[in-house]
């Protein structure tokens, strides 16, 4: 099973990944908000990923604010999800450091309507992340 999350997303409010069950989720990690690869990933995921009925997050050790306007500079259309302690990043094994700042790795976790883990991506490409996504579920659900 997928280790379970409740955590601030931005916009509004707290998401669980109990609420998401019976549907696909993807989970991506990126490190830092408005970092050139995070920038890049984070538009390859909203203008490639074209899979309408799947619950979409995007999570760093962002503050809120930071994801805010991040996410609001760039138009992004999915969710992002504030884990400042690293909670959330420390579940699913991608929390490292990055000089004194605790990040999390870039990976991607695609899960499926029963809550398992169907999917893990290390060392995405970031700017060709949605398309692979695209391609994973499209393999994955059929």
């Amino acid at each position: 099973m997928a280790p379970p999350w409740d955590v601030l997303a931005v916009p509004g409010g707290r998401v669980c990944l109990a609420d998401q069950r019976g549907k696909w989720v993807v989970l991506y990690f990126f490190p830092k908000a408005d970092t050139p690869g995070c920038t890049a990933q984070a538009a390859s995921v909203r203008d490639d990923f074209q899979i309408e009925d799947v619950a979409l997050f995007g999570a760093s050790t962002d503050f809120p604010d930071s994801l805010l306007v991040f996410r609001s500079t760039y138009a992004l259309t999915f969710p992002l999800l504030s884990d400042p302690r690293g909670e959330l990043a420390a579940r699913y094994g991608v929390l490292t450091w990055f000089g004194p700042h605790r990040v999390a790795r870039r990976a991607t976790f695609i899960i499926d309507p029963e809550g398992r883990i169907a999917r893990v991506l290390h060392g995405v490409q970031p700017q060709t992340h949605g398309a692979e996504l695209n391609d994973v579920l499209e393999e994955l659900r059929t």
